[in-house]
């Protein structure tokens, strides 16, 4: 429209975000046609940021020259924009996908941007922090090449549309060859470089991985959400993506999964009119983050999300003191009065980077006895462990909570009878 050129034209940079909205309904398949989805949207954006000129009302073009397209993807929880689905965060795998599968299409830059005022925010999504930047990372270490001229004269077979991407650098005399597949079935694909170019070995720059070529040819297999980045050059420069591939807590899709036996689960779901409720055992907080009551991922069951205490209400806690007078609280209430006498507390600590050791160290847990009074069952200082099991006599109780004293990151609160 008139809005869009125009602005188009003033720009030096174009940028647009589009975002999947993984749901945890969805299959793996559906997922990757969600992703496949923006990634066409990309191609078309770009085609006509290639353009000499796009038409503009009223008058001239401000600026007629070809320009860049930089997108970003979707960093934060996409919930409230899922109607009466649930919605989940993209996972490493997904998200590398998406962002290599950009710079294949031609967007000539990737940022992420996130809300402060809720989940989105760093502070509190430490999985999708770790993630996001080992995928900055790895394109840090290949950042003269992603804008080095495009290689010529590379063949890649078969083609298959909207499913199997490739683009091809060459950066001092080198090649290096992008390539994603988001297919069902593995795909094997052949890939020839010109005769001027004598190769005899490829290296797979983020998985350590020597291939053979034979007549300036190799060939190699992809699977479904696979990102392989290949090249003649002799050695590759380390990034962390060969430690988050090989994770599955990183690659595997989260999904709303009760552990057997866990009294505290809280399924999460829509009412009719989108609301977000929870089935099984409810949760509350003293603290709520903005507007947003993110004390359900205590008990949702996926161990990426979390549960962030906010003390004193501040929603920017330091990380070197993550500790305030006043104490806020979780409460799981289950849907009748159960016998528990085990208490599970899983926490974060840091998978890959050396960041700040932020898991809930200091921590009471209580029950609410029969006359209505909170009862303590423990009283923890100095926890190191992520994970921490708490047994007891045997409680009747229709509610239980946590009080965090110091530390951040509740990832699940379970409770069981044995």
């Amino acid at each position: 429209g008139t809005g869009f050129s125009s602005l188009y034209n003033i720009a030096d940079i174009f940028q647009r975000h589009s975002y999947s909205y993984p749901l945890y309904k969805n299959s793996e398949a559906e997922n990757y046609a969600r992703i496949e989805g923006r990634l066409n949207w990309i191609r078309n954006i770009v085609s006509i940021c290639q353009k000499e000129q796009v038409p503009t009302a009223p008058g001239e073009p401000l600026a007629d020259h070809k320009k860049p397209f930089f997108f970003w993807p979707q960093y934060f929880w996409g919930g409230y924009w899922t109607g009466s689905e649930v919605g989940r965060f993209l996972t490493y795998r997904e998200m590398r996908y998406l962002v290599w599968g950009a710079f294949i299409e031609g967007a000539g830059g990737i940022y992420f941007w996130a809300y402060w005022h809720d989940y989105t925010n760093p502070r509190m999504n430490p999985s999708l922090w770790e993630a996001v930047r080992a995928i900055a990372h790895e394109m840090a270490s290949l950042e003269p090449v992603l804008t080095a001229p495009d290689a010529k004269g590379i063949v890649v077979s078969p083609l298959i549309e909207n499913k199997f991407h490739w683009r091809a650098k060459e950066y001092q005399g080198e090649i290096y060859l992008f390539a994603a597949w988001s297919g069902e079935e593995p795909l094997r694909i052949t890939v020839s470089f010109p005769f001027a170019k004598q190769v005899d070995r490829i290296l797979s720059w983020s998985e350590e991985r020597v291939i053979s070529a034979t007549k300036n040819q190799f060939q190699d297999t992809l699977k479904k959400g696979d990102v392989a980045i290949y090249t003649t050059a002799k050695e590759g420069k380390p990034s962390k993506a060969i430690e988050f591939l090989r994770d599955p807590f990183f690659t595997e899709v989260p999904s709303y999964q009760p552990i057997p036996g866990n009294l505290a689960y809280g399924q999460p779901a829509r009412d009719k009119q989108g609301k977000s409720i929870q089935i099984g055992a409810t949760s509350s907080t003293s603290k709520t983050y903005h507007w947003f009551g993110h004390h359900y991922f205590a008990i949702d069951g996926d161990p990426h999300t979390c549960w962030f205490p906010l003390y004193d209400g501040d929603p920017n806690p330091s990380w070197t003191n993550p500790v305030g007078k006043d104490s806020p609280w979780l409460e799981v209430n289950f849907p009748e009065k159960k016998i528990i006498s085990r208490i599970v507390v899983k926490s974060y600590l840091p998978k890959h980077w050396n960041d700040p050791v932020c898991n809930l160290q200091d921590y009471d847990l209580e029950y609410y006895d029969e006359t209505g009074k909170w009862q303590t069952i423990a009283k923890i200082r100095g926890n190191k462990k992520e994970m921490a099991t708490h047994t007891f006599d045997p409680v009747r109780t229709n509610k239980i909570r946590l009080v965090a004293y110091r530390g951040f990151f509740l990832s699940e609160l379970e409770a069981y009878e044995k």
